[in-house]
């Protein structure tokens, strides 16, 4: 029986939003697109000249020997020629699939020293066939302004398959129990689907990306749409904002870091005391390495070979401790729509005080009660209880003059442990502690209302804060 002789480069090029689909990891393939939903919609499976030609038999590789990384192009190649991953043909292709490799990968390193990443990067590269560079390996090329101008960040009209992306995030988005308009960082953001679906749930999102490209989309469509939404260029390794985040948010992105563990503690810097990450659709498994590694199944080598991404997974106890280290406790969630990956929310022990009890177990000299709040005098005392053993303490602070305040906070040896300023309006200061802190004095600029606005309140004061987050270590046994 004659079939269409498919191009999946050429449906690709002249098919951007399935083009997109394929990129962002909702559809496999061009072929797939073409089966499930092409054929019906009138769509053109190749250049105008292709002809009906008879189906060509599918070249399947014996279980019984391995593919070496000499022959990855020729798997790339002949899944390829099958229709590509999500083809029917390609799937005895892909089930057969074994890999052996030369590198030696020693289990005996701890899994986080540079000398075990640097077996996995020695893997990577025999696998892919190319140096590790990800700010060549990561980019895509498309039209931007088709996108900028299209309904969605993916250019798609097919709602059903949307909805799994958004299902996914907003299934991550309920766990982390987000308060009213959070402040959130999407890493990794790609496209900005993410970002923009964040950004309309009423966060104010900061989305990043290694692709420049990428970056004037979001912005683009951000401005367009009115969104509360801005993305800037960075990598997992060197991202830096100054603000910090209710939310650090990692959608299909995490595992293509090469040292994750880093990339966590980098978010940590960025999050309120009582902020958390969250991931959705990541790969949690221990099918190759009892931590950490390159996940060697056909689709990913396929991957990695086909496209040079660093594709990498972990296992559950790997994961659950590289958030620990960082003190945030994970719980993990099977994927949302069952197609594989997990969602993860990793929180901090905090105990959150107010009210009299702050005022009774925490508070020294230099402060007055202001209604709900307590107001500093400039230079204020909080005193940590002998039972509370706290690494960092969170100030939920307001400013109510009209011009930032500058605060130095020492601990009782006169050692210095946060120096910043206090913006206009409400904002959170985040002190980090050390073992040995008892008493920290907060130093901070002062003035008269009655100097400033018009109203008869002389009093010499500072700041005002209502709550105090109390930030504590894990114990071995969270």
């Amino acid at each position: 029986m004659a079939t269409l002789n498919f191009d999946e480069d050429w449906y690709l090029t002249n098919h951007p939003d399935v083009a997109a689909a394929v990129q962002s990891g909702d559809l496999l393939t061009g072929l797939q697109h073409f089966e499930a939903y092409g054929r019906a919609e009138g769509r053109q499976p190749c250049a105008p000249e292709c002809e009906l030609l008879p189906p060509a038999p599918v070249p399947v590789k014996s279980p019984l020997r391995p593919y070496r990384a000499s022959e990855l192009d020729a798997f790339v190649a002949t899944v390829d020629a099958a229709g590509g991953l999500g083809a029917p043909e390609a799937q005895l292709i892909l089930a057969n699939f074994t890999l052996a490799f030369d590198t030696l990968v020693d289990l005996t390193l701890d899994p986080y020293s540079e000398a075990y990443v640097a077996c996995q990067i020695a893997l990577y590269e025999e696998v892919s066939g190319r140096r590790l560079d990800q700010s060549l390996n990561e980019l895509t090329q498309f039209n931007l302004d088709d996108y900028a101008a299209a309904a969605n960040p993916y250019s798609w009209r097919d709602p059903s398959a949307l909805v799994v992306h958004h299902l996914r995030i907003g299934t991550a988005i309920k766990h982390a129990a987000l308060k009213p308009e959070p402040t959130i960082l999407d890493l990794g953001a790609g496209w900005g689907l993410t970002s923009e679906f964040m950004a309309m749930l009423g966060g104010d999102v900061v989305a990043i990306d290694i692709n420049p490209d990428f970056v004037t989309l979001i912005n683009r469509r951000a401005t367009r749409l009115g969104l509360p939404l801005r993305a800037l260029a960075g990598t997992f390794d060197d991202f830096s904002v100054p603000e910090r985040f209710d939310l650090a948010f990692f959608y299909e992105a995490l595992h293509h870091a090469v040292r994750p563990w880093d990339v966590i503690a980098r978010c940590g810097r960025h999050l309120k005391v009582d902020g958390r990450i969250a991931f959705a659709a990541e790969p949690i498994q221990e099918a190759w390495w009892p931590a950490w590694g390159l996940r060697l199944d056909a689709v990913s080598v396929y991957c990695i070979r086909k496209f040079g991404w660093f594709e990498s997974g972990w296992s559950h106890t790997f994961v659950t401790d590289m958030f620990r280290r960082v003190d945030l406790a994970l719980e993990l969630w099977p994927d949302a729509e069952g197609r594989g990956g997990s969602t993860g929310v990793a929180r901090p022990c905090i105990e959150t005080l107010s009210g009299d009890a702050l005022c009774a177990q925490w508070l020294g000299f230099g402060w007055s009660s202001d209604r709900d709040e307590f107001c500093s005098c400039g230079a204020a005392e909080i005193r940590i209880p002998d039972n509370a053993y706290p690494i960092q303490l969170g100030l939920d602070v307001i400013n109510y003059r009209a011009q930032p305040l500058d605060i130095r906070v020492r601990n009782e040896a006169g050692v210095e442990r946060y120096a910043g300023s206090i913006p206009i309006g409400p904002a959170q200061i985040a002190i980090p502690v050390e073992p040995g802190d008892r008493c920290l004095t907060l130093h901070s600029d002062a003035w008269v209302p009655a100097e400033e606005y018009d109203t008869p309140d002389r009093r010499t004061i500072s700041f005002n804060f209502s709550k105090l987050h109390v930030r504590c270590a894990l114990s071995p046994s969270t």
